[in-house]
């Protein structure tokens, strides 16, 4: 999930950051701003969060930062970002507002929006483009999260795309060190986890170990050939 808040709230913010369960709470390191930050992010990561956020300080004013934020929706839909908790109000066509807090102990109105463009944690994309290297300046320039940019050099997998009604994921399973899926396809098509793209990141088609492309700048997509398969993802 994201989190926009006003540095106005400074006072309680470090109770605001406790009480939503926020990882890793950035008031620890100064930084007055969103996140949602992991122990073992990758530079990657870190590098799209502050593309979204783009300082991490009291500048530039709110109004500056809603719009800057409010542009990024793509960027935030491509990392499986489905609610999003904000003290201002949020108008953009991708979101939904679902709740308001309109009375809280830190005397501002919260809101809770979905995002109804985002991308879940696995999926096929349904339109991809390969590159030697993707810039995390190509994501802020494409607009349309279905849009997967997959970095690949040489010998890059068949790129026709097929969005036959028989490609269909199955039994996705998520644990605490990996995801497994099942997959049946009527035609080779690529997959991509929203996880971040990690060293010691591994992934198996029918056990047997398969390369992992780093799509979207950051996180993972394999190639999977047509028919049945069990894919898992996993963390060694």
């Amino acid at each position: 999930d994201a989190y926009l808040v006003d540095s106005s709230l400074s006072s309680g913010y470090a109770s605001f950051f406790c009480q939503v369960l926020l990882p890793n709470c950035n008031i620890i390191h100064d930084r007055l701003v969103v996140a949602g930050y992991e122990p073992t992010m990758s530079s990657r990561v870190d590098t799209l969060l502050k593309k979204i956020f783009p300082t991490y300080d009291l500048l530039p004013p709110l109004p500056e930062k809603i719009t800057n934020f409010i542009q990024r929706i793509p960027i935030v839909s491509m990392l499986a970002t489905k609610y999003i908790l904000s003290s201002e109000v949020l108008l953009s066509p991708s979101l939904i507002l679902r709740s308001t807090f309109p009375e809280t102990h830190f005397n501002r109105s919260f809101y809770l929006y979905e995002n109804k463009d985002f991308l879940p944690r696995v999926y096929f994309p349904q339109k991809v483009i390969t590159q030697q290297v993707v810039s995390s300046d190509v994501l802020i320039i494409n607009t349309d999260p279905k849009i997967t940019y997959i970095e690949c050099s040489v010998l890059c997998p068949n790129q026709t795309l097929y969005t036959s009604v028989s490609n269909k994921l199955q039994k996705v399973l998520y644990s605490d060190d990996g995801v497994s899926v099942q997959t049946e396809l009527s035609h080779p098509q690529w997959l991509v986890l929203s996880d971040a793209y990690l060293s010691g990141r591994h992934a198996y088609i029918d056990d047997i170990e398969t390369k992992i492309y780093i799509a979207n700048y950051a996180v993972q997509a394999i190639f999977v050939p047509a028919g049945k398969h069990h894919v898992v993802f996993n963390y060694k």
